[in-house]
């Protein structure tokens, strides 16, 4: 029996069973009567020796009174004493950081009302350390019963990407998020987490209470430890993130961000295998659904997670069908001075058919990583993406890849101009080279710059340099829960961008971003 159950089947008084108490309670002495006794001590003793110890007989009642109060305070120790010895058999005298035991058989009777409240405070101090003792392992091993958290954010983005010198637009988002997390029983965990995603002034008017951009973000349950197995089940509407996101993740830049109803079985521990489904579009007979498998595997600092992903989309005329498998694996290494260098490797190919054409296409992504010392933590990054393109839309082979429902916010710009894979490209691909800096300017300020060179994957009129991309970047954290973004962000054209846009004018973008988490 752990340490936490039997000390709530043992009472101070002879060891009898106590009643279980309510979850989340504590059992032990009355405490509140104690200090209602320790009090009366000090007033006695504030009242100095010849206003008790030197009575005359006009004093006999006051000395019953305090002979009264003394068979009590003796009967609360002796309460005390017994449920000490029960905690400490229960921690086998090995109650770490405890106070040496206060031993003490003298009579109340012997005692004057300052070492009388002296003996209680230090029985009182020493039965807190043993109890704490005790119920930290229960603590640490089980969840609070509940937990809310959220996140409130607001961002403001002026913007003209029209690559026209013309009025830029302003836009300002706010999203906000209450999450609840339950854990009515051990292995058990129910997350409710509601959202409201809008832009400013998008309401009718003040009074606009409908509530049309509320929405349950997430909702599902997880249930593990299945017969002491390590399985893992969750079932409901929830976020999937795999990977580093290139192909599904959360998108939290997003003002919405991705969420799933879906069904998630793992088994493992550290490396762990995974089965998700999630019904993507729900039309009886013409369901659209997508079915995945992943891996999660640990060696020595090393990660690496093969997977396989199938859609199948029966909503429109051109039914599809498309398999994608990978590999992403990312590690580290050490040198003597502290000092990482790093990498992360992605390779996937997508196979397939839609309506009538075959699906052949590939993806390729790698990045190193140098991570340095001292107070500044500077980091680089040099990277390389290549999404394949299609040569000939008018032949049967779709050779475009598409990047799924990944985060390209964290790839491929921060102005976001290739977000939707392939449609910002035209199907032709995509092949972006970036290099990005960030350190600490500050104890609470950290600034970055990347930089990124698009281009087509493949051939079509106009060239396929798409342009330059700059984008610098700071974050001020003010405390924990709140901190403020800034980012200032500049795309050159190039002639296949130009082409595609009939502009020939840089884009500029610079956003302000505060956030709360709770």
């Amino acid at each position: 029996m752990s340490p936490s159950k039997r000390v709530g089947a043992a009472v101070a008084t002879g060891g009898q069973p106590r009643p279980r108490p309510e979850r989340g309670g504590r059992t032990g002495p009355d405490m509140a009567a104690i200090a209602r006794l320790t009090a009366v001590a000090v007033l006695l003793a504030s009242a100095g020796p010849g206003a008790v110890w030197a009575a005359d007989e006009s004093t006999v009642e006051s000395l019953k009174e305090l002979q009264e109060l003394r068979k009590e305070v003796d009967r609360r120790k002796s309460e005390m004493r017994k449920e000490l010895r029960l905690l400490r058999e229960v921690l086998d005298e090995t109650a770490g950081g405890a106070a040496e035991p206060y031993q003490s058989d003298r009579a109340t009777g012997a005692l004057k009302a300052k070492e009388l409240a002296a003996e209680l405070r230090l029985l009182r101090e020493e039965l807190e350390a043993v109890r704490g003792a005790i119920e930290l392992p229960r603590e640490d091993g089980a969840p609070t019963r509940f937990s809310v958290g959220g996140q409130v954010r607001t961002r403001l983005e002026w913007y003209d990407e029209d690559f026209n010198n013309g009025r830029a637009d302003v836009l300002q988002l706010l999203r906000s998020r209450l999450r609840v997390e339950g854990h009515p029983e051990e292995h058990t965990k129910v997350v409710v987490e509601v959202q409201d995603a809008r832009l400013y002034g998008s309401a009718a008017n003040t009074l606009d209470g409908s509530g049309d951009r509320v929405d349950f973000h997430q909702a599902f349950v997880t249930v593990d430890e299945f017969y002491d197995r390590p399985v893992r089940i969750s079932i409901g509407r929830q976020e999937l993130s795999y990977g580093n996101e290139r192909l599904v993740g959360a998108v939290g830049w997003s003002n919405v961000g991705h969420s799933f109803d879906a069904v998630k079985l793992r088994y493992g521990a550290e490396s762990y295998g995974e089965v998700l489904n999630a019904k993507l579009d729900e039309r009886g007979e013409r369901d659209r659904n997508l079915w995945g498998a992943y891996g999660h595997i640990l060696r020595r600092g090393h990660t690496f997670e093969p997977y396989a992903l199938f859609e199948h989309d029966k909503s429109s005329t051109d039914r599809l069908r498309r398999l994608t498998v990978g590999l992403w694996a990312a590690g580290e290494f050490a040198s003597a001075t502290n000092q990482i260098l790093g990498y992360e490797v992605e390779g996937a190919f997508q196979g397939g058919d839609r309506g009538t054409d075959d699906i052949v296409a590939w993806m390729a992504a790698g990045r190193l990583i140098y991570k340095g010392t001292g107070w500044t933590k500077p980091r680089v990054e040099v990277g390389l993406d290549w999404l394949s393109g299609d040569d000939d839309p008018g032949d049967s082979d779709d050779q475009v890849f598409d990047t799924l429902f990944a985060t390209n916010h964290r790839y491929y710009g921060l102005m976001d101009l290739f977000t939707d894979i392939p449609r910002d490209t035209d199907r032709r691909g995509l092949v972006d080279v970036m290099l990005k800096g960030e350190l600490w300017a500050s104890e609470n300020v950290r600034v970055g710059l990347q930089v990124h060179q698009f281009s087509l994957a493949s051939g079509g009129g106009g060239g396929k340099n798409l342009g330059q991309e700059a984008d610098a970047v700071a974050t001020f954290r003010f405390n924990d829960a709140f901190a403020v973004d800034w980012g200032g962000l500049i795309f050159v054209p190039g002639s296949a961008m130009k082409d595609r846009r009939n502009g020939e004018d840089p884009a500029f973008k610079t956003y302000f971003q505060s956030s709360v988490n709770f």
